[in-house]
């Protein structure tokens, strides 16, 4: 794959998310004008256009998901289910720009209580917090007592979403990595091993995470020793990604030649 496909493919991509952004603007533009800045149906559509611009990393991404939080917590309540998912995705923002550890956990620990308590413990957006909690109280404090607790997340992530669910997957990286920050190395190749295969099987050829996994795979096969194995590694992420592009761009070009 040349690079002029690949920069075309990249290209294409960014082209579609601004026109995305744009729309979903003209209509926050709209709910606010015609139904008000604090309509839930307003709040629903800034939390679309937040996520598409923390998806493009852009700095308005905090301001907008701040305001969201404060018009629902003023007219839906703290308690609300709506109001927790809000502030949950002001957490991931905060986390994401790098805001303090300790201050980070905190939120995400208060997203979790507040979920436990208003949908209840088994509920699957309590689940699902609850495993992302675990997941940055291990990384940020990798040690015995964070492993074990990220061990049972994933067990009762397992229960209710399936071995397969791209959240459990996730989660059992995480723990191999963990695991490897920890001393057990041995322990993380296993896990990561099993974890690369079944992204493989699972996901779409070219997804992220199979991708990330298979960078952490060949961290813990290096600090192992074990350089031949990371190689391969290497070797198989590469042909994959330029496979990854090569449908990419045959795809877009298809699209572009033959709209709909």
């Amino acid at each position: 794959m040349h690079a002029r496909k690949r920069k075309e493919v990249l290209e294409h991509a960014a082209a579609a998310m601004a026109r995305d952004i744009a729309e979903l603007e003209r209509d926050l533009a709209e709910h606010e004008r015609d139904r008000g800045p604090d309509d839930p149906a307003t709040m629903a559509v800034r939390d679309r256009l937040a996520d598409l611009y923390f998806k493009s990393s852009r700095a308005e991404t905090i301001t907008l998901l701040e305001r969201n939080l404060a018009a629902a917590e003023r007219v839906l309540g703290p308690d609300h289910p709506d109001t927790i998912r809000y502030r949950s995705h002001l957490n991931a923002a905060y986390s994401e720009a790098g805001r303090a550890a300790d201050d980070a956990l905190a939120a995400s620990e208060r997203v979790v209580a507040d979920s436990e308590r208003v949908l209840g413990p088994d509920h699957l957006d309590t689940v699902k917090r609850r495993t992302d909690l675990a997941i940055k109280q291990a990384l940020t404090r990798p040690n015995e007592e964070g492993s074990a607790m990220l061990e049972r997340a994933i067990e009762n992530q397992e229960r209710v979403f399936g071995p397969a669910d791209k959240n459990t997957l996730t989660a059992r990286a995480a723990l191999g990595s963990v695991y490897r920050e920890t001393g057990r190395v041995a322990d993380s190749i296993d896990l990561l091993e099993q974890v690369f295969a079944d992204c493989e099987r699972e996901l779409q050829r070219g997804d992220w995470l199979t991708n990330t996994v298979g960078v952490d795979l060949m961290h813990s096969y290096s600090v192992a020793g074990r350089g031949r194995e990371a190689k391969a590694i290497s070797r198989r992420l590469k042909a994959t990604h330029r496979d990854y592009i090569a449908t990419r761009w045959a795809e877009q070009r298809s699209a572009h030649e033959h709209p709909r």
